[in-house]
């Protein structure tokens, strides 16, 4: 029987030569992603069609935030995120009167039962994962962008009082996932961005959520953290110790030589816009030899959710590329050029 699933993941993320890599790729289930029923329905039948070494549990990006009073819709967005169609967050004072939140509670308490009904249903030997926002996206997200950049001008001591409650319900929701049955935590940053935040902001006011976030997340065997688009602050996120870090290395970022020689296991692979693109199944091969030729603790993902109109044709092309890569003719002979891939796509 040829190695999988868990044993494969543990193998690769602890060095051990393996003939064959890991894969993770996934999409978002627009609509189903409001239930726990019909996101763990959604969430195991891609599994069952695709059979990715891990599955992961995939909530709408704003899955944290309508206890605090955020309102959304989905409005056909090609990725399958909702539109924001009421904030929290309007004068500085509002930081100071966010909520301490439950998440067996509210809203957010589905998401620990989703969790609880794809562990219990899944084979046991797929580890199961599912992804947590970190706090400063949470707080940009009840604001926005240029009202936080604003009030960190102006009350920084409010915004911080602020993140500091968020990153409070944050590892509780955590920790509650965890018991729930969750094997690893993919902890998405999506504003860790040389456009966004200048690395010295990001790093005081970013940080220390990331920090008491990954500090939870601890002793789970699957965690990844998700370092979202171009330019992001990555020499930040290798500060972690042990960390797996998911990323599109083809967006401006650092190099995976880089990240590996830091001590970070990787999970990366082409850009979903690639993926996405007509560009010939060569191209796609190409871009996964860049990945799978260092060996080592990688995995094969894509740097990011797989917009909608991804064919299934080019899954299974992935999952092939991962599982049987050593066999393939001239793999590691094609160096991939970064110039034929596609940017990376805006946040989940």
């Amino acid at each position: 029987m040829s190695l999988r699933y868990r044993a494969l993941v543990e193998r690769r993320l602890s060095g051990i030569a393996c003939p064959v890599a890991p894969v993770l790729f996934w999409k978002h289930h627009p609509i189903a992603d409001q239930d726990a029923g019909a996101l763990c329905r959604a969430t195991l039948e891609f599994q069952a069609q695709f059979d990715c070494d891990l599955i992961k549990i995939s909530p709408a990006a704003t899955y944290q935030l309508p206890d605090y009073g955020l309102e959304d819709a989905w409005r056909g967005d090609p990725i399958g995120r909702r539109f924001v169609t009421k904030t929290v967050i309007n004068r500085p004072e509002d930081w100071l009167r966010l909520p301490r939140l439950d998440p067996r509670k509210g809203f957010v308490a589905r998401y620990g039962e989703c969790v609880r009904m794809v562990n219990t249903t899944a084979p046991p030997d797929v580890p199961v994962i599912i992804t947590v926002f970190d706090p400063m996206f949470q707080a940009l997200t009840l604001a926005s962008e240029q009202l936080i950049q604003h009030h960190l001008g102006v009350a920084p001591e409010a915004v911080e009082q602020g993140l500091v409650r968020i990153t409070e319900n944050t590892v509780d929701l955590i920790r509650h996932l965890i018991n729930q049955g969750a094997d690893g935590i993919f902890l998405a940053s999506q504003h860790a961005l040389r456009s966004v935040f200048p690395e010295p902001v990001f790093d005081r006011y970013g940080m220390p959520g990331v920090v008491a976030c990954y500090e939870a997340m601890k002793g789970r065997p699957f965690n990844m953290v998700h370092l979202h688009g171009s330019g992001v602050h990555a020499d930040l996120f290798a500060r972690l110790p042990g960390a797996t870090i998911h990323y599109d290395m083809w967006a401006g970022n650092l190099p995976p030589e880089r990240l590996l020689a830091e001590g970070c296991a990787l999970a990366t692979g082409p850009s979903p816009q690639l993926l996405a693109s007509d560009a010939p199944d060569q191209d796609v091969i190409k871009a996964c030899s860049a990945i799978l030729g260092l060996g080592g603790r990688t995995l094969l993902s894509p740097g990011c959710s797989l917009p909608l109109a991804v064919g299934a044709k080019r899954m299974h092309l992935l999952a092939r590329m991962a599982h049987s890569w050593q066999s393939v003719p001239g793999l590691a002979e094609h160096p991939c050029d970064p110039s034929r891939q596609h940017p990376s796509p805006p946040p989940e």
